[in-house]
């Protein structure tokens, strides 16, 4: 691993810890009553990794439920435009 990955890494863990913390944050946004527990990244992680504003708090099985309903998650606003802009199967 990279310095810059790891140092972002680190940054990361920090910010991680602290978005889950907040009271806004403390339940999955796919189901309410479930606490959350990870972090979907709606725009993928890459150059967004650190970016707290792409961030959605989930719990696992509420991610699990976005990667695998990838078109009602885009609709819903759980998936942002990297994956939105991809054309669907029926519509080549």
């Amino acid at each position: 691993m990279s310095k810059k990955l790891s140092k972002e890494r680190v940054t990361y863990r920090a910010l991680r810890e602290e978005f889950l913390s907040k009271p806004e944050n403390m339940f999955c946004a796919v189901y309410p009553s479930i606490p959350a527990e990870e972090i979907h990244h709606s725009r993928g992680r890459g150059k967004y990794l650190n970016n707290v504003s792409t961030w959605i708090a989930v719990s696992r099985i509420g991610h699990i439920w976005i990667h695998e309903n990838v078109l009602l998650a885009t609709e819903r606003g759980f998936i942002g435009s990297r994956i939105a802009l991809v054309t669907p199967l029926n519509q080549e």
